[in-house]
């Protein structure tokens, strides 16, 4: 058995719940699981009989002080190193053997300048052109432009959207890694890429995302897509059995909190019973609303009739699991594909969280549109997948005799 250290990125709620589920499958596998990341909010979901251990690693901003100097935030060709030293350190502190990282690359950079294998999990959206989501162009530009702060009309007719009918589909492309960052990576002894999306990819990589949501394409061998790791956190909700329509709304961590007391006020003024938590939840509180904490999306999702979001992966997978429709308010690019991805599966609406803001009753238009839709069938999900492909990609790097990994361009240099 070996030491596993664990990585998520910070302050996320979803991505430490699943990185705690990944820890807890290794600690039954008899493995020592070692967590690093989210402050705070590993602290909150570990138990005190729990077999792994929580490393209390510094903040963010802690570990970026040295590196801020006059400029905020850091960019990231200078932000890079000092994360990757961060990394380094917490690995040679608790001799880890191997490495799982969940979306937090300076980990897995880590890992490869030490020599160590490692495990990404990650989402298919993130690997550039292996994702097989491609909308039309003028979805993009209704949803996209306003996520990255472009007039919807403006994006459609600059770039490659401008050589494009509305119909077309706008496949992913390959970004070239900045200079500064290849730097970084030659300086901390990883392995040099040619393409960001390239450092989502470990010596194994799972997708988690459902195929039939997010499908993918030409998977470079290494990387499999066993659908989403589903995971159970919070308590069951204290609510009676609907009585009318329901509506879960939540923020996330990395939603527009702004939009979530005024569509709540908004739903209950046409007759709807709202649920809210996350971020802005307080601000919502009012008659027909309910705020409550952190719940049990397995025991809250089968009561609900439409979930309000962020268009976050997690969130809308475990939504569409339970045969909930979904609208979403995207603030960034990933949630917007994932939006986008609803819409041409007929399961769900998309509206920027910017263009909500401004249009607030567009937004209530769509959730309440959806309401008087049909349900769309529950999505299928394997809950076991997604572990059983962890434990066979560590068997499998552990192994005195692994199967064959890709080359690498060229060898990792140890220390």
């Amino acid at each position: 058995m070996a030491t596993v250290a664990l990585f998520c990125l910070s302050r996320s709620l979803a991505h430490a719940g699943r990185t705690l589920a990944a820890a807890r499958v290794l600690a039954d596998a008899g493995h020592r699981a070692v967590l690093h990341g989210a402050p705070g909010q590993l602290e909150a979901l570990v138990e005190d009989d729990e077999p792994v251990v929580v490393v209390d690693e510094p903040s963010l901003d802690a570990v970026l002080a040295s590196a801020r100097g006059r400029r905020v935030p850091v960019p990231p060709a200078q932000a890079l190193p000092a994360l990757i030293a961060a990394d380094r350190a917490a690995l040679r502190a608790c001799q880890a053997e191997l490495v799982v990282v969940d979306n937090r690359r300076s980990a897995g950079l880590a890992a490869e300048s030490l020599g160590l294998p490692w495990i990404s999990l990650t989402g298919g959206l993130l690997l550039g052109p292996h994702s097989a989501v491609a909308p039309p162009a003028a979805a993009v530009a209704r949803v996209v432009g306003p996520v990255v702060g472009v007039p919807a009309d403006h994006m459609r007719r600059t770039g490659r959207l401008a050589q494009l009918a509305d119909t077309d589909p706008v496949a992913p492309q390959a970004r070239p890694l900045p200079p500064a960052l290849a730097q970084a990576l030659a300086a901390a002894g990883a392995r040099p890429r040619r393409h960001v999306h390239e450092l989502c990819l470990g010596d194994r990589t799972l997708v988690l995302d459902a195929p039939a949501l997010l499908p993918t394409r030409d998977l470079p061998p290494g990387v499999v897509q066993p659908g989403p790791w589903l995971v159970g956190m919070g308590t069951a909700p204290p609510l009676a059995a609907p009585r009318g329509p329901r509506v879960w709304l939540t923020a996330g961590a990395t939603g527009d909190p702004s939009l979530v007391p005024r569509l709540a006020q908004g739903l209950v003024r046409w007759g709807v019973e709202v649920v809210v938590s996350g971020a802005g939840a307080a601000a919502a509180a009012g008659p027909g609303v309910r705020v409550l904490p952190l719940i049990q999306l397995d025991t809250l999702l089968p009561t609900v009739d439409l979930v309000i979001c962020h268009g976050g992966a997690g969130t809308v997978h475990h939504a569409r699991a339970h045969g909930c429709r979904v609208l979403a308010l995207p603030t960034h690019l990933e949630q917007a594909m994932v939006g986008l991805a609803l819409e041409a599966t007929g399961t769900g609406r998309t509206i920027a969280a910017p263009t909500a803001r401004l249009l607030p009753a567009a937004a209530l238009g769509m959730a309440t549109a959806l309401l008087s839709s049909p349900a769309p069938p529950p999505l299928a999900v394997d809950r076991m997948a997604a572990p059983r492909a962890l434990t066979a990609a560590v068997d499998a790097l552990l192994s005195p005799s692994p199967r064959a990994l890709p080359a690498s361009p060229s060898p990792r240099t140890a220390p």
